[in-house]
């Protein structure tokens, strides 16, 4: 995201930084409030994802606990009910460890039939909120591509030492400034 005023003439948009190659090199620079934005959706859209994801194994942990011809138990029904009516990673922890812990000395096997899926609720609210943690990563760059009009050879005798500070000092002091406002948000 580029902060910089229009005096420095930064490109916006997609562009390469080809030292870290044409993939990982791949850029795009935007104002501060469209990157805002821009971080905001992503946010949204790894928690979208991952409810998404989280009911999507709820359903098919459900299919193939389902035994309709066996005989079941009540912790059996309880596990059933609770994938199914879980929203989210977050709630599966907290509810699956509670019928854990209910049913520790009267049901026949808890453990065996309950940690498996505190396991796989665990590994996906993990990966999730590592998941939305990198996406504010998206952000993190402070480097910008200046446009080319002005681009040329400075000769140090021909410039005063005002205009060398406006030239070289106080974008460097800017890029400071920035990246410090940015880690204090």
């Amino acid at each position: 995201m580029s902060t910089a005023t229009t005096k420095y003439h930064i490109h916006t948009g997609h562009w390469t930084e080809w030292s870290r190659g044409p993939v990982l090199g791949s850029m795009i620079t935007l104002r501060a409030d469209d990157g805002n934005l821009l971080v905001a959706f992503i946010a949204f859209f790894v928690t979208l994802i991952g409810t998404q994801v989280w009911r999507i194994a709820c359903f098919a942990l459900h299919n193939t606990f389902s035994h309709p011809t066996t005989p079941s138990d009540a912790l059996y029904h309880q596990r059933q009910a609770l994938l199914r009516n879980i929203a989210d990673p977050a709630g599966g922890l907290v509810r699956l460890s509670n019928l854990l812990w209910s049913w520790r000395k009267d049901g026949k096997h808890p453990f065996r039939r309950v940690f498996p899926l505190l396991l796989i609720t665990t590994a996906l609210a993990a990966g999730f909120a590592l998941a939305s943690g990198y996406s504010a990563k998206v952000a993190m760059g402070n480097e910008v591509l200046l446009d080319g009009k002005n681009c040329g050879v400075q000769l140090q005798d021909l410039v005063s030492n005002t205009t060398m500070n406006q030239l070289y000092l106080v974008p460097a002091w800017a890029r400071e400034l920035r990246i410090a406002s940015n880690y204090a948000q």
